[in-house]
């Protein structure tokens, strides 16, 4: 069984969130807030995120 660790989790979980939405555009507190989510964890996971290019890479595509 994989084990995931809360900051992937969140991670995923807002990914997820952004995913929804059709114009996949929501703040860190909007996210937190409609997932229950930390919002200074989730802010932290995020960046990371954007310093690695995740967030540009996987919604590249689904952007029209």
């Amino acid at each position: 069984m994989l084990r995931v660790n809360k900051k992937m989790e969140y991670g995923i979980i807002a990914l997820l969130y952004l995913d929804g939405k059709t114009d996949k555009v929501a703040s860190v507190r909007e996210i937190a807030g409609a997932c229950r989510v930390p919002e200074t964890l989730l802010s932290k996971i995020m960046q990371n995120l954007k310093s690695k290019s995740w967030i540009i890479h996987l919604f590249r595509n689904h952007c029209v």
